[in-house]
């Protein structure tokens, strides 16, 4: 493989890591009679900025600033998305507004970047790698059978909650950014993060269009990251042979053949979100592990 000891492309939509150095111009803001009061950076992307936040009323948040030369489209995009694509494995949005020249929208503050999680010992990836599946695919079937694609699915857009003893205890999606419907009839365009792009990514003729079955392919990637504590960056020549795959089939278990499904290189071969979710968990126990940060 190639650059192995690599995480993932550099997209520029990879998640820095917090710096508690970095606090906005502006913080303390206020919108439709609440005041919200801003902290230090959480992450760094190349359209915002999401620093730590609060409300009045002590709920925990976060409030993703756009920069002030981002697309003001993107900004409404994202926020039009949050607000029609409502479900409790998806961050939930709490306002979204413009103030002296910056666009913001305030979300839940829900755990870290999953690609910031790893569990030191192999023992319980398994268990989490259930864990993953079951509220990531949940959340895609919601989004897929509202006819969107999400477009981005990759360790920064996925969020782990943890207790004080660092069990994870819930995943929730973000960063709805790149959502978009589908059209039926149409070809669709998408600003794709690449995060080891999906085959059809590089050749629609020959593996299928671009559209939902691509969140499925991430979504395999990021659930086989889990099971071997690191993935390689594929080159374009591996991913559309199907390397990806055979590293899943390379597991030797049902899981593995579970995952393999899901990175075939047809697009329209690839299970839907609730197919893979029955094939994992027919796989997998539902018990939960323990694990440190």
């Amino acid at each position: 493989m190639t650059n192995k000891g690599g995480r993932m492309r550099d997209t520029g939509t990879k998640l820095t890591q917090e710096d508690t150095e970095h606090f906005p111009e502006i913080r303390q803001l206020s919108y439709a009679g609440v005041r919200y009061q801003l902290n230090h950076q959480l992450a760094l992307g190349a359209t915002s900025t999401v620093f730590k936040a609060a409300d009045e009323w002590g709920n925990p948040l976060v409030v993703k600033r756009y920069q002030a030369d981002a697309d003001a489209a993107m900004w409404k995009k994202e926020v039009a998305n949050l607000h029609r694509l409502r479900h409790p494995r998806i961050i939930f949005m709490h306002a979204a507004f413009e103030q002296q020249g910056w666009r913001y929208i305030v979300l839940e503050r829900w755990g870290v970047a999953f690609g910031r999680f790893k569990l030191k010992k192999p023992q319980g990836r398994e268990r989490l790698c259930r864990l993953a599946a079951r509220s990531t695919l949940e959340a895609l079937h919601y989004i897929h059978r509202a006819g969107y694609v999400h477009g981005d699915m990759n360790p920064g857009n996925v969020l782990i909650k943890l207790t004080e003893a660092n069990k994870p205890v819930g995943i929730k999606l973000c960063d709805l950014a790149l959502a978009q419907a589908m059209v039926p009839g149409s070809r669709i365009k998408l600003k794709v993060a690449a995060w080891n792009p999906a085959p059809e990514w590089y050749d629609t003729a020959t593996f299928g269009a671009v559209g939902q079955p691509m969140d499925i392919y991430h979504t395999a990637l990021l659930l086989l990251e889990v099971l071997l504590g690191e993935l390689p960056v594929f080159s374009e020549e591996e991913i559309v042979r199907g390397a990806p795959q055979r590293l899943a089939l390379d597991l030797h278990s049902q899981l593995g053949e579970a995952l393999a499904l899901a990175l075939t290189p047809q697009a329209s071969e690839r299970p839907v979100a609730v197919a893979l979710w029955r094939a994992i968990a027919k796989a997998t126990s539902p018990q939960l592990p323990a694990a440190k940060q």
